[in-house]
């Protein structure tokens, strides 16, 4: 007579794990990345610039830092400008396997 087996427990799933950026230490971007700290909002109360791979979004007056979520394939942003009525931001980025993409942010008015 063969022993019996007991049947196995089914794997547990696995949550997906997500962080957030909190803070961040310098600016590190592209190649010969010039001029990449602009004003981001109408009134003038946000600068917008690149960090790492991630835009990120300093209000003047608070001091609270927001950053935009880029894409897991962004290796670098390698320029950047925004529209002159301030309402559009285009980030050129490098993505893997040596390709690259524009993305195109609405501004609008972020002033409070």
């Amino acid at each position: 007579m063969a022993p019996k087996r007991e049947s196995a427990a089914p794997a547990p799933e696995l949550t997906p794990l997500s962080m957030e950026v909190a803070h961040a230490f310098g600016s590190l971007s592209g190649r010969a990345l010039r001029d990449a700290v602009m004003f981001g909002d109408i009134a003038g109360q946000f600068l917008a610039h690149p960090v790492g791979r991630q835009m990120a979004f300093r209000h003047l007056v608070g001091g609270e830092v927001s950053f935009a979520s880029e894409s897991s394939k962004v290796q670098a942003i390698t320029a950047c400008a925004v529209s002159r009525d301030r309402d559009v931001l285009a980030v050129c980025e490098l993505c893997e396997e040596s390709k690259a993409q524009v993305s195109v942010y609405e501004l609008g008015p972020m002033a409070s």
